[in-house]
């Protein structure tokens, strides 16, 4: 053997072994006309060569045709068992959300007493509950079928959309502090407005996101309408943590005051973890970083709306507070309050000058000279 048919002995045994190592299949099955070519040039260039190969490197250009429809089966059952891995956990978290929507159901059922705190929140777990069982339905009998797109994902988004947004406009109504501390709720057209802004904003953007996106599992959020909508849910979270700042600086009652604490604690974990694990996953590769921020997002809003049907549970102390209105209105109370002190204020210091005292602005009581007759 020469040199030549020696290197290109070499050549074909190394892509003789390229194709038996598995994981190097799928970058080479766009080339495999490519190299079909190449060793028949070589072959026809160097016919004495022919017969000095092995027989396992001559099988490279025998075989080549069969190994699609092999790489292609074993495609086949890495999806299959992804889609499997889905069905299973998608299962798993409809049974979660099944399960707290029996039990707030059942509490509703129980409660004597509903305002619009209880239909908001047991409204918005239902739709949620509701986007999951959609979502598993498609899994389950859609994708595992055919690959034909449908309108089952957008129906699921936006139930999703609208079923948090209700969320969020449930806590701003108990962070104003109706009915709570106040007997009702104040800047109503301002809430209604803003609520209602917020929802179509998402929708929008949700529309923009399902445009630019190339492949579905793609991150949303490090798209220009993913990083606006993180925003506007900082604005939220800002709005909400400035009413709850003011309102239990209006709350006298130590009971209210340790609910509206744990209440405030745990809303803005819910708020702040989409920021923090949308950054922890794009550290992530990309084939975890769609189910990463996937999976959190179920859990933690799962535990929001654990939290939440707790403190509405019939026999809590918490469900009489958020059910029943407050028997004295501390806002007017406290203004009230302030104007009975301005005027007493103002009627001390006359009767003070009346008698010859001034009182010094340092506290000091300076006496007005008398005059002598």
């Amino acid at each position: 053997m020469d040199k030549r048919d020696f290197k290109t002995s070499k050549i074909l045994s190394i892509i003789n072994e390229t194709i038996s190592d598995s994981t190097e299949i799928p970058p080479l099955l766009s080339n495999v006309s490519t190299i079909n070519s190449t060793v028949s040039a070589i072959i026809s260039s160097s016919p004495s060569s022919a017969s000095t190969f092995p027989a396992s490197t001559m099988m490279v250009t025998t075989n080549t045709s069969s190994l699609p429809a092999a790489v292609s089966s074993g495609f086949d059952g890495i999806e299959s068992e992804l889609i499997e891995k889905s069905w299973i956990f998608s299962l798993v978290i409809l049974i979660l959300y099944l399960t707290l929507t029996l039990i707030q159901a059942y509490a509703f059922v129980r409660q004597r007493t509903r305002n619009l705190l209880v239909y908001l929140f047991t409204i918005s777990l239902e739709m949620y509950t509701l986007a999951l069982f959609l979502n598993s339905l498609d899994v389950i009998l859609f994708r595992s079928v055919n690959d034909e797109p449908n309108m089952m994902p957008l129906i699921v988004d936006i139930l999703r959309i609208s079923a948090l947004a209700l969320f969020i406009l449930f806590v701003l109504i108990i962070a104003k502090g109706w009915p709570i501390t106040r007997s009702e709720v104040t800047a109503k057209p301002l809430v209604a407005m803003a609520w209602l802004a917020y929802l179509a904003s998402e929708i929008l953007l949700y529309s923009w996101t399902e445009g630019s996106l190339i492949e579905e599992s793609e991150d949303r959020y490090l798209t220009l309408p993913g990083w606006i909508s993180l925003g506007l849910r900082i604005i939220i979270m800002m709005w909400f943590l400035f009413e709850l700042r003011a309102t239990m600086m209006l709350e006298q009652d130590q009971q209210k005051l340790r609910f509206y604490l744990h209440f405030g604690v745990g809303i803005m974990v819910w708020f702040v973890y989409l920021p923090i694990i949308v950054f922890v996953g794009s550290q992530t590769s990309i084939e975890w970083k769609y189910n990463f921020i996937s999976v959190f997002s179920l859990l933690v809003n799962f535990l929001a709306y654990a939290v939440m049907a707790h403190f509405l549970w019939p026999t809590k102390l918490t469900y009489h507070f958020l059910t029943h209105p407050t028997e004295s209105d501390y806002s007017e109370g406290i203004d009230e309050y302030e104007e009975a002190s301005r005027d007493s204020f103002n009627c001390l210091s006359q009767i003070n000058y009346g008698n010859g005292i001034h009182h010094h602005r340092f506290g000091h009581d300076l006496r007005l000279p008398s005059s002598k007759t």
